[in-house]
């Protein structure tokens, strides 16, 4: 039997403004709480959802076409994050970085650690589900 995986869009965005090198970014995402994933096709199996952070942030008026992109698959607490490190070809620094996740109340936490790193935070959209009384 094939199991067929649906497709699951994210419940937050958040872009940051690093200012750090990739080495000190991966540190500061590490120490945040958030694990690094070494599979290699897990990128591939969320090309979807990337496609729908980078027209999130470029519908907000933040255009970062022209940088180049490097995609991580990350954990918190055994839940699935998404980040895209973005810099300039002419500067090795980290410029933005951009984080989803796909559960409420995730990435809150993690953006409350980053900035207590020193990014700057620029955006913040979380979707919360209503929740319904049945009677």
């Amino acid at each position: 039997m094939r199991r067929v995986r649906l497709y699951k869009p994210p419940v937050g965005v958040a872009l940051f403004e690093v200012g750090r090198d990739r080495t000190v970014a991966m540190i500061d995402l590490m120490v945040s709480g958030l694990k690094a994933v070494a599979r290699s096709w897990g990128v591939e199996r969320y090309s979807k959802q990337f496609e729908v952070i980078d027209s999130t942030i470029e519908a907000l008026g933040v255009n970062l076409s022209r940088m180049r992109a490097e995609r991580l698959l990350l954990k918190h607490k055994g839940r699935t994050v998404l980040c895209c490190l973005y810099w300039d070809g002419a500067t090795p620094m980290v410029r933005y970085a951009a984080i989803a996740t796909f559960s409420p109340g995730t990435l809150i936490k993690v953006v409350r650690r980053l900035e207590s790193s020193g990014w700057k935070r620029r955006i913040l959209i979380e979707l919360k589900s209503r929740r319904v009384a049945h009677a």
